[in-house]
Parts: C-alpha cells; sequence; structure tokens
C-alpha cells in the first residue's frame, strides 16, 4: 500500500550451525515480496556479521544481546518517522 512506503523494514536471518534454519532457503523470498510491495528492506544475516548459532527465536538464546546490538546499531543509522531519540517508541 502507499502507506507502506514511508516505513522502515528489516529482515534478519540466523541459522544454527549444526542444523540449517528451516527458514534459510525462503528468506530472501521474504526479502523479494518485500521488495515487490514497494519497500527496502535492509536483510541482515547474523552469520555474516559474525554471529552464529541462532534459531528463529533469537531474543531467547544466550547470545540475545549480540542480536540487540545488530538491530540497535540499524535503528540508530535508519531514518524513519517511528523514530524517536533513535529508537522505536513501544507505544
Amino acid at each position: 500500500s502507499p502507506q507502506s512506503k514511508d516505513k522502515t523494514v528489516e529482515a534478519l536471518s540466523g541459522r544454527k550451525d549444526w542444523l540449517p534454519s528451516y527458514h534459510a532457503p525462503y528468506d530472501h523470498c521474504t526479502v523479494k515480496h518485500l521488495q515487490q510491495a514497494g519497500l527496502r528492506p535492509t536483510w541482515i544475516k547474523l552469520a555474516d556479521v559474525g554471529i552464529h548459532c541462532n534459531s528463529h527465536v533469537m531474543m531467547l538464546e544466550k547470545n540475545n544481546r549480540q542480536i540487540g546490538a545488530v538491530i540497535g546499531r540499524w535503528l540508530d543509522k535508519t531514518p524513519g518517522p517511528a523514530k524517536k531519540n533513535n529508537r522505536v517508541s513501544a507505544r
């Protein structure tokens, strides 16, 4: 929708090194779908930034602070109408 084009979107992919994520084969499809909808998603693959061994429930992992830091850095450098003091409002 036209309203969606003003939104900033991040796609975040994690994987277990010993067990490929069932999301991995189609994560690129999610990104492509968002692009076809007129959005410009940022796709961050955690393995590409040195973070390994994560499932799709990343905030429950032992290294969730590292993952949160990646998300925080993305928020800090991403302009968008939903931001207030460089963070997304919880309300």
